[in-house]
């Protein structure tokens, strides 16, 4: 903390009195770590104790706590014999109001009225060379001194300096910024407003500059709030040492930091600027981390403009700040400085916040309150008219304008009153709601202009409003504003307030406030209406679905196939063909697959769909069962057996048997169910006699068959009977394409089935589902959801209400269950059903392979970001996708659809890509280094090599998928063991990219 001047003259009394040669203070407050100290010294040679903060941080730490109870002033010897080092305790200099005795019963019991906290806090004194060192603390020990006496005066004084060594702290701690210790908004106001008086006093000019570390949030992100406060305090010491003594620097608020130049003109004001930035950006912040860029944006008035009277604070902070948001809205890292005489650009704004509080503590005070009760009335207020009075009754009340009301346009362009208030007399209480505004033709024009300008205007003094209380000798006194309400770049209201004498005064300050406010009541209002619209959509669309529901729970079928990726349409399209045939059908596939589904897609697209389907669980039913189960029995074939029954083979006559887990049959069972498939005919146990049936057969397991035959627990005729046509259903995992809309209809499924709202997936959980390799296929995926819809609050379903299970090695234990007939889809999503091309051991020439020049380039890429910052590589792979995904909307001309089939990929994909891209770019998250430039044409090659050879066709490979492979494997090659590593280049998480190297060892 600097030392004021006089600190310096007490201490030069105190080495005065003692005889000293050299005289310290030191003032420290606990906690020490987290607040300044305060250093001060007068002589050459200081105590080796207070040398510097250092050594008096140590001396710190080694004292003794002070005891209730002992002496104002304690001495300790120093390390030098010529030096004394005499200590304070803060708490025993503040002055405490005497306890007054009440005669009232007190709430508390055993009150302690004189129990005052106590101020943890030591201050230090240091003196060289005093005169007969011995007495003086012999004298400074003893209780009672005698008045005037060298000890006596030198106690005084000590006493003197620590209290106002205390005020001074107190002062500039109110003062300065905690975190930067620069001092704050307030103090830049007073500053400000005298440096711009002494430059009209003698005629100078006089220059403002805000500065702006640019993506500044990214260090709070990145390193959390506490590092983000040090590189404030940091940015903070490098402008202060590239100043001049004259200069002013302020932290404005946030991360924009104030300089006020006097003496400084235009030239002048761009130069100091350059070289700031020049400094600023020459630094290491974060502990020497980080690297920071700036924008700075600066307003100058010069004697010309005293003479128009154009110069005041609050106008040359809002053009700095104008021409900051130029700087940073055109790139960033650079300076723009404005002049008054500057035309205002018509498409730059400031921050719609942007000046609302000054150094008024009254009106900043109001200003706060508004806003705060503006919020309030928006959550309690969901009707817009409701909203509307409310707003307009506060507002009437924080302004007092004679006249406030809100006005909207209707059908016919004519101004339809939303709400009003009006003052009925000259006390502030005499205010009414709802009266009826009258507005003559001047006003109506007023009003107008304000929605046709979109920004606030102002009818001077000397045109009086025709009704409401007006006199002729008020007119020339007569203020009214109007400032528009802007929603969706457009004007949806209009708040006109007017006044007479000094009922209404308004300031730049009060209006940019009112601009600010209104920004807000605008997007409140919007909102309302068109929730209040929504919800009498919703309210008609509920009474129709209430009608619907009922019906709608009978006919709602479980057993639909909801599907988009490629692998499933051929699956399907196989099914299709097969299923109008007799043939005997056996699926394999993994447990949750889906294959009772496909059975019954089976039944449902047959000749027999009208007939009855009926479905065996043999693994549910005890193998001394089954064959009974399944053949039926005539009565007293066995023990129990009091009735005869007719068997499932029977009850599917005309139509299909589905027997699932058919590995679970016994081999008894299997011989008879063999001459069923053959002959189509059976006994019923205990019967002599034959029946013969239609029936057609779908088996269905998860074992391999093949082994069991092997194993001879299976009979291998009857696998070859069974496996007339096999179909496989495919895992979860390898059509990805299908996870969102498989959980939504899980979603949308449960919350019909059981009278809940309906929910939605945030985009996070959306992604959490499609990084999943789903271990327990699409029956994992359906208890997931409904475990979702159960627990999630709201409609929205969150990340963190995503329970999913570990994921295992086990994931292809069931992939090639049977070795699958060329009815099985390929698991290649670009090409799904079409075995993979034949590649020859020796790879092509570099020149015929259009990836190479990127996978060489990629490898540079990689190398670059290891040797840069090892510890935090950039995300390659991120880049690679987004660049892509953006160069393939390009080169569509911005059409989804075209440019889906560019890459390859579905629509649904290519938007979600193209979504979080371009929002990325939009919010300035973008930021690529400087190699990664030549990164781009490649990719634009590419994307240009796609598109001449699809044509109006869809592309022949996945370029997305594509692009990710030739990265993983240039990131393969050059850290084969860093998983971390490797997982931060291709931009993922360590699960995602084991599973992109499994996926790729395994294709």
């Amino acid at each position: 903390m600097r030392t004021p001047e006089l600190i310096d003259r007490l201490l030069r009394l105190l080495s005065h009195i003692s005889g000293a040669s050299s005289a310290s203070m030191y003032l420290s407050m606990e906690p020490a770590e987290s607040q300044p100290t305060l250093l001060a010294h007068i002589g050459e040679h200081p105590v080796p104790e207070l040398v510097d903060d250092n050594a008096a941080a140590q001396l710190l730490d080694a004292q003794d706590a002070f005891q209730e109870g002992m002496e104002l002033v304690q001495l300790q010897a120093s390390e030098d014999a010529a030096c004394v080092l005499i200590r304070m305790s803060v708490d025993s200099i503040l002055v405490r109001p005497e306890a007054q005795a009440r005669e009232v019963d007190e709430r508390r019991s055993n009150p302690v009225v004189d129990a005052a906290p106590r101020i943890d806090g030591t201050i230090w004194f240091g003196l060289r060379d005093c005169r007969d060192v011995q007495s003086l603390v012999r004298a400074l020990q003893t209780d009672n001194l005698a008045p005037g006496t060298v000890a006596d005066q030198l106690r005084s004084t000590l006493a003197l300096c620590s209290k106002m060594a205390w005020s001074v702290y107190q002062l500039s701690g109110a003062l300065s910024d905690p975190i930067s210790q620069l001092p704050g908004r307030m103090e830049l106001q007073v500053f400000f407003k005298r440096a711009i008086a002494a430059a009209k006093q003698h005629g100078n000019s006089i220059s403002l500059m805000l500065i702006n570390p640019d993506d500044f949030s990214m260090i709070n992100h990145r390193y959390g709030r506490i590092h983000g406060d040090l590189a404030i305090r940091e940015v903070a010491d490098a402008l202060a040492q590239c100043l001049r003594q004259t200069d002013g620097v302020f932290r404005y608020g946030g991360a924009v930091f104030a300089v006020v130049l006097p003496a400084t003109d235009l030239q002048q004001c761009r130069a100091a600027a350059e070289k700031i930035r020049r400094h600023l950006i020459a630094q290491e912040y974060v502990g020497n981390h980080e690297r920071l860029t700036f924008s700075m944006g600066g307003a100058v008035a010069s004697p010309e403009d005293f003479e128009s009277g154009m110069v005041e604070a609050p106008v040359l902070l809002h053009r700095a700040d104008l021409a900051l948001n130029r700087a940073k809205l055109t790139g960033g890292a650079r300076v723009v400085v404005h002049s008054l005489k500057d035309e205002e650009e018509p498409n730059l704004t400031s921050s719609p916040l942007s000046g609302m509080f000054t150094a008024d503590t009254e009106k900043d005070y109001r200003n706060m309150l508004l806003l705060w009760e503006t919020v309030a009335l928006i959550s309690s207020h969901p009707d817009p008219s409701d909203m509307a009075a409310a707003m307009i009754d506060r507002l009437a009340i924080g302004f007092q304008p004679d006249r406030l009301a809100l006005f909207r346009l209707d059908g016919d362009d004519a101004l339809e009153p939303m709400a009003s208030n009006v003052r009925e007399d000259a006390s502030p209480e005499g205010r009414a709601s709802g009266r009826r505004i009258n507005l003559d033709a001047r006003h109506r024009a007023l009003v107008h202009e304000a929605l046709a300008s979109q920004k606030a205007e102002r009818l001077r003094p000397g045109h009086a409003a025709d009704g409401d209380n007006a006199t002729a000798d008020d007119s020339e006194n007569f203020t009214a504003y109007a400032v528009p309400l802007i929603a969706r770049d457009e004007a949806i209201a209009c708040m006109y307030l007017d006044g007479r004498g000094r009922r209404l005064q308004l300031d730049s300050s009060d209006v940019i406030f009112l601009n600010a406010l209104a920004s807000q009541m605008a997007v409140a209002l919007d909102r309302a209406q068109l929730a209040a619209g929504w919800i009498r959509e919703k309210d008609r669309e509920s009474r129709q679905l209430r009608e619907e529901l009922d019906e709608l729970k009978q006919t709602f079928n479980d057993k639909e196939m909801i599907y988009r990726s490629e692998e499933m349409e051929a699956l399907m399209d196989t099914l299709k063909r097969v299923a109008p045939s007799n043939a005997t059908v056996l699926i394999t596939g993994e447990s949750g697959t889906g294959k009772e589904h496909l059975a019954q897609a089976i039944h449902t697209h047959s000749n027999r769909a009208e007939a009855s389907y009926v479905v065996v669980d043999c693994g549910a039913v005890a193998h001394s069962l089954l064959e009974a189960e399944l053949f039926g029995h005539v009565k007293g074939a066995f023990t129990g057996a009091e009735s005869a029954s007719e068997g499932r083979i029977a009850q599917a006559d005309g139509g299909t048997l589905f027997l699932d887990e058919i590995g679970e049959l016994p081999l008894q069972v299997q011989a008879k169910l063999l001459r069923f498939v053959q002959e189509k005919e059976f006994s019923p146990v205990g019967s002599g006699t034959s029946r013969k049936v239609d029936v057609r057969i779908v088996a269905a397991t998860n074992r391999r068959l093949q082994d069991e035959v092997a194993t001879g627990n299976f009979r291998a005729d009857l696998y070859y009977r069974l496996q007339v046509i096999s179909l496989q259903a495919i895992p979860l995992r390898h059509r990805v394409a299908d996870v969102l809309p498989l959980a939504e209809h899980f979603i949308g499924q449960f919350c019909v089935q059981n009278g809940l709202q309906q929910k939605a997936l945030s985009s996070a959980a959306e992604e959490k589902l499609r990084d999943h390799s789903w271990p327990g296929n699409v029956r994992e995926l359906q208890h997931t959801m409904v475990r979702a819809a159960l627990t999630a609050q709201g409609v929205a379903i969150a990340e963190e209400d995503i329970v999913l299970l570990p994921e295992t090695s086990e994931h292809n234990r069931g992939e090639e269950i049977d070795g699958a007939s060329d009815v099985r889809p390929s698991m290649h999503s670009a090409a799904p059903a079409v075995p993979p091309p034949v590649v020859e051991h020796d790879p092509p020439a570099a020149s015929t392979d259009p990836w190479q020049p990127l996978r060489d380039e990629l490898l540079e890429q990689i190398d670059a970001a290891l040797t840069q910052n090892k510890s935090r590589p950039v995300p390659l792979g991120r880049w690679l996708t987004e660049d892509l995904v953006i160069a393939a909307a390009k080169a569509s001309d911005n059409v989804s659809r075209r440019a889906a089939r560019l890459v390859g990929v579905p629509e649904s994909t290519f938007r979600r890509h193209f979504e979080k891209a371009t929002a990325e770019l939009q919010a300035g998250l973008n930021n690529r280094t400087e190699n990664w430039g030549r990164v781009q044409p490649l990719i634009d090659k590419l994307v240009s090599m796609a598109r001449e050879q699809a044509g109006d066709e869809q592309a022949d490979m996945d370029l997305l998928d594509e692009a990710r492979l030739v990265l993983l494997d240039d990131v393969q090659t050059r850290l084969p063991e860093k998983i971390s590593v490797g997982a931060a280049l291709m931009g993922v998480t360590s699960p995602t990219y084991k599973r992109w190297l499994r996926a790729r060892d395994e294709a």
